[in-house]
């Protein structure tokens, strides 16, 4: 007989999941990344948007950075009313504008560069 853990285990194996925090230290989104053999399926959302999925494929690069840089241009960005308020706006912002250095250098130095330059922290809560 199955458990819930090992069901649990099962579902959200190969899982990574990151809460989007601001520079005010508030939860204003979410990345999840679903990894398969040779492609990651990212989610993104900025909560009061949208949320935006992309599928990257292949080896020998960073697919994590990869798909942030894809979900970061599919961001709904334009109409602060889009979303619930200027923080969360903010965030959506500061992705987008630094959506190509996560396709670049990768995840990691996209990772650090929002911490650094917008105070936009990824907290890494599973996987």
């Amino acid at each position: 007989m199955t458990t819930t853990y090992e069901k649990f285990d099962r579902i959200f194996d190969k899982l990574d999941a990151w809460a989007i925090i601001d520079k005010n230290g508030r939860s204003v989104g979410r990345f999840v990344v679903k990894h398969a053999d040779m492609s990651v399926t990212g989610y993104l959302q900025i909560y009061g948007g949208e949320m935006v999925t992309a599928r990257v494929n292949g080896c020998g690069f960073d697919r994590r950075g990869a798909a942030l840089a894809k979900l970061a241009e599919k961001l709904p960005i334009g109409i602060a009313g889009s979303y619930r308020d200027l923080h969360q706006y903010s965030a959506a912002n500061a992705l987008r504008d630094l959506a190509p250095i996560a396709e670049g250098p990768g995840f990691e130095s996209a990772r650090h560069r929002l911490a650094n330059e917008r105070g936009i922290q990824f907290l890494h809560v599973h996987g």
